[in-house]
């Protein structure tokens, strides 16, 4: 018998198919690859962008704290021209305080975007109008135009008491300012009980604390005197300073916004002076008239100097000037620099904020905004 052996093979058909099957998973998954890598160049691309943004505003940075010291070192140079000149003849207004203006110059000449390298500076800083909105002045702030925290004493706390009640807190403001007092002195006597506060009331708080017993270093402080709220600390902390940490209470009727003028002013009224609050709110609005000149605007160049015999003051009037010039100074001893220094290429900014003192030309205070 014969055996036969019957050999089958594929068809051809179903071979090309096959092939064909291979090849498209192959391209599926190439383009799978191609999609992630470009995925991947896409995000170490984005990654390289990023790091380098950020390199170049921390260079930026950099270069603009050092630009904003020289605004500080170029504004000690300012002062020490300034007090170089004759004693006598010195006194510090909103236009032009702690600096001399040469013939032509104006503030915003001598502090706007003064050149360094490749960026400037700008010394300046903000004031509100007669309709409260900020206005930018360049040049120099006076300390002196507003109430010093470490001048308080049991006979003018009610400068600030007076001050805190112009901005509508009177039940808290009797608390605050005898409290102020305590914060300072160096006894353990509580001012003015039951307004005042020693350790006792500060001991018993959430988070304990003593009551500090010497000068205020920052007017943030005040936040943990009894009775002060971030609402009220809010409100007053463009009128009040600690400079100096030592001495008599003080006031440049030159520079001083018209609230504080009114809280000095009426701190002498009553008896001394047979005055009323009426009266003295009276001779704070001829202050401010007298001193802005013609042109009936602060801080300009026709401001005047306060004379109250060229204001027509009544005899109330006439008697509480008199009363507030024991506490009048009219050449400040410690100005607030507020610079701020620009990187040209980037644009990045530091502002810088530092209390410089005329005598001496020390930076007593320092801090980056």
């Amino acid at each position: 018998m014969k055996t036969f052996i019957i050999k089958i093979f594929p068809k051809k058909s179903g071979m090309r198919k096959s092939k064909k099957s291979n090849s498209g998973i192959i391209l599926i998954v190439v383009l799978w690859i191609t999609v992630i890598l470009s995925l991947l160049a896409i995000g170490l691309s984005h990654k390289m962008r990023v790091d380098l943004a950020l390199t170049k505003y921390a260079i930026g940075k950099m270069k603009s704290r050092y630009v904003a010291i020289a605004g500080l070192t170029y504004a000690i140079g300012q002062i020490k021209q300034d007090s170089q000149g004759q004693a006598d003849d010195r006194v510090d207004t909103k236009y032009r305080c702690g600096f001399l203006l040469k013939d032509n110059q104006t503030p915003e000449g001598v502090f706007a975007k003064k050149e360094v390298g490749d960026g400037y500076f700008t010394i300046d800083y903000k004031v509100a109008d007669q309709d409260n909105k900020k206005e930018t002045r360049y040049g120099l702030e006076d300390e002196e135009s507003k109430v010093n925290l470490n001048g308080l004493n049991p006979g003018n706390y009610e400068i600030l008491k007076n001050l805190i009640e112009e901005f509508g807190f009177e039940q808290v403001a009797d608390i605050i300012a005898s409290s102020a007092v305590d914060w300072i002195d160096a006894d353990s006597e509580v001012f003015n009980d039951p307004f005042g506060a020693e350790d006792e009331e500060y001991q018993n708080r959430s988070v304990p604390h003593a009551c500090k017993n010497k000068p205020f270093d920052s007017i943030e402080e005040l936040m943990l005197v009894k009775g002060m709220t971030p609402e009220i600390f809010k409100k007053i902390k463009n009128y009040i300073t600690v400079f100096p940490r030592q001495g008599n209470l003080t006031v440049n009727f030159d520079t001083a916004s018209p609230v504080v003028l009114k809280a000095f002013a009426r701190d002498v009224v009553g008896p001394q002076t047979n005055a009323t609050v009426e009266d003295a709110d009276r001779l704070v609005e001829r202050i401010v008239s007298y001193r802005q000149g013609d042109d009936g605007k602060w801080g300009t160049e026709d401001d005047r100097v306060v004379d109250n015999n060229e204001m027509g003051l009544s005899a109330n009037e006439s008697s509480i000037f008199q009363a507030m010039t024991y506490n009048r100074a009219q050449v400040s001893e410690h100005l607030q620099v507020g610079v701020s220094g620009v990187d040209g290429p980037s644009g990045v900014a530091t502002r810088i904020r530092a209390v410089v003192r005329r005598k001496d030309l020390a930076v007593i205070s320092w801090r980056r905004d």
